[in-house]
């Protein structure tokens, strides 16, 4: 049950939201302007803040009342910003930033690794402290279907962003680099439509989410597969690499680097598609009294959930 201010509360709610991606898009222009860098690099980041505002702002506050598309629109905001700013501004500034510092070259790669790894750990210490107090602020029921809908949502935030920056990045090379390029990104696209088909199906449980359990499933034999063959042909090539030197040697650690690079794709690929979805339960004894039609329709969900 909400709280009896909450119409109050949700219209600020929208009204900062409206303000922040607002801002956001005010600030990198500025940023832009500022260090008179490249305009390409930084459409991606206009891309984001239209995304979260057509999710949490279209679809939560004015096609439909929906707390958590709200929250799922802060959180393509918030995290798609997040990948992808730190890591364009480190990229697409270089020439301004060795001009300013040159050794700057030689701290990109740790600099771009050492943001990504603040952002993930802020953002976990974030996501587990404050989402649930904000869900308790409002009246509201943060259960297994609201952390599930919102754990895949930043799967696809986060895919978001490195797949706008793996686009962008490959615009600054040639025709066949950027065809390359374009692959990576359609593999790491084609995820978020998965995840919004999973999220759609959830989204109608949210109300009855202490009836239910949710059990995610997954299939890791792809993980496991490219993960073996990577740790084998790593320790091949260490031995081989061993062996003396010759044209045949350095034919054979070409062939096994190339491996072992097509294995951490399949690593990859193993992760984003383990996924198989979300099995759902009804529990044996629940905890309030369904009336028929609300038990019939949440038999309809289930099942049509675990479709």
């Amino acid at each position: 049950m909400s709280t009896p201010d909450y119409p109050m509360r949700i219209n600020k709610l929208d009204s900062f939201f409206l303000w922040v991606a607002s801002l956001s898009g005010l600030g990198f222009t500025i940023f832009i302007s500022f260090l008179r860098v490249p305009v390409d690099p930084y459409l991606p980041i206009f891309v984001i803040i239209a995304v979260g505002l057509f999710i949490g702002y279209l679809n939560g506050a004015v096609f439909c009342d929906s707390f958590t598309n709200r929250m799922r629109g802060w959180n393509f905001v918030l995290v798609g910003l997040a990948i992808y700013a730190p890591l364009a501004a480190i990229k697409f500034s270089e020439g301004y930033l060795t001009s300013r510092f040159p050794n700057y070259a030689t701290f990109e790669t740790p600099l771009s690794v050492i943001a990504e790894l603040s952002f993930i750990i802020i953002y976990l210490i974030g996501m587990i402290k404050i989402t649930p107090k904000v869900y308790i602020s409002f009246g509201l029921d943060y259960g297994v279907v609201t952390k599930r809908i919102l754990n895949r949502t930043t799967i696809s935030s986060v895919l978001l962003g490195i797949s706008l920056f793996i686009f962008v990045s490959g615009l600054q090379f040639n025709l066949i680099t950027f065809i390359l390029f374009m692959i990576v990104t359609v593999f790491l696209l084609s995820p978020i439509t998965i995840q919004e088909k999973r999220i759609k199906k959830l989204s109608p449980l949210e109300k009855y989410q202490d009836c239910i359990h949710v059990e995610p499933l997954e299939n890791k034999s792809v993980f496991n597969f490219f993960m073996g063959v990577m740790v084998a042909l790593s320790v091949l090539l260490l031995v081989v690499n061993q062996l003396p030197r010759n044209n045949f040697q350095l034919y054979v650690i070409q062939i096994l680097a190339l491996s072992i690079i097509v294995s951490v794709f399949g690593l990859l690929f193993g992760i984003l598609y383990s996924d198989k979805g979300d099995m759902v339960r009804i529990k044996d004894t629940l905890p309030r009294t369904l009336t028929e039609p609300e038990t019939e329709e949440l038999n309809t969900i289930v099942t049509s959930a675990n479709s």
